[in-house]
């Protein structure tokens, strides 16, 4: 997924305290301690992506502490970006697949967790970024802090642009 054209990806960010910024380009600031979905398809319920936002630093400020992914029946923790668990077992980074279609790597002191099937990749520097890549074939399936992935800044949150939703 990281060889594909940019045009087919696009990138949803937190950062800081936490700053956002939508699949759509929507930038927002939301300090709120407890977790929260970064990004779930809304259609087939296929994938969840929760952020943990705990107090950090100054009173109100806060920061993402894990990142839970739920797929396939199994849950991927990242612990304060860096240590990755599947299902409560601490895992390593590899050269090879961790589990079939999930990649683990570290660059540096980049975390990238790739999802071959699911199209999306989780790219974490274990301080204070977490770029979640998305390919454009989730446009219009997804909703979270990082939007509903339409092309529209103005509506990431508006539930009216949500489309069909599977009961």
């Amino acid at each position: 997924i990281l060889h594909q054209e940019r045009e087919c990806l696009a990138m949803c960010y937190s950062s800081g305290d936490p700053h956002y910024q939508t699949l759509d380009g929507l930038n927002f600031n939301f300090n709120g301690a407890c977790s929260y979905t970064l990004l779930r398809d809304r259609i087939n319920y296929v994938f969840a992506i929760t952020v943990e936002n705990v107090p950090c630093g100054e009173a109100g400020v806060t920061c993402t502490k894990a990142v839970t992914i739920q797929t396939g029946g199994r849950t991927f923790l990242l612990m304060d970006g860096t240590t990755l668990f599947i299902d409560d077992i601490p895992v390593q980074p590899s050269n090879d697949e961790i589990v079939e279609g999930v990649s683990f790597y570290i660059n540096g002191m980049t975390n990238i967790l790739i999802f071959q099937e699911l199209d999306i990749v989780i790219i974490s520097n274990g301080a204070d970024g977490l770029f979640t890549w998305v390919h454009k074939r989730w446009m219009n399936k997804v909703e979270g802090l990082c939007g509903n992935f339409d092309g529209v800044s103005s509506n990431d949150f508006d539930v009216e642009h949500r489309g069909d939703r599977k009961s």
